[in-house]
């Protein structure tokens, strides 16, 4: 998860772990675990426009497989409950 976060440049925009981002025009994603539901989550990353018409965050539903934004999820829970995070929402049932 974190080399699928590191190669979008997630950072650029998104503070994580106490580092700002380069930019620092888009939310924290250190507790988005704790704070989103984890669906919607999965939503934001494929579709972002959808909700947030103006943002500069790519669509990345079109170029990303399923498997890399699970690991981009796994990547944020991981992170979420090494700071004390507690989840609001169950993983995705696997088929």
């Amino acid at each position: 998860g974190r080399e699928v976060f590191e190669r979008l440049k997630c950072k650029a925009c998104h503070p994580m772990n106490g580092r700002p981002s380069q930019s620092n025009v888009s939310v924290d994603l250190t507790f988005a675990a704790s704070r989103l539901p984890i669906d919607w989550i999965r939503s934001e990353i494929r579709t972002p426009q959808r909700d947030w018409r103006d943002t500069p965050m790519p669509d990345f539903g079109k170029e990303l497989p399923d498997s890399d934004i699970e690991l981009l999820i796994a990547y944020l829970r991981n992170t979420n409950n090494a700071l004390g995070g507690v989840e609001i929402a169950a993983p995705m049932a696997r088929q």
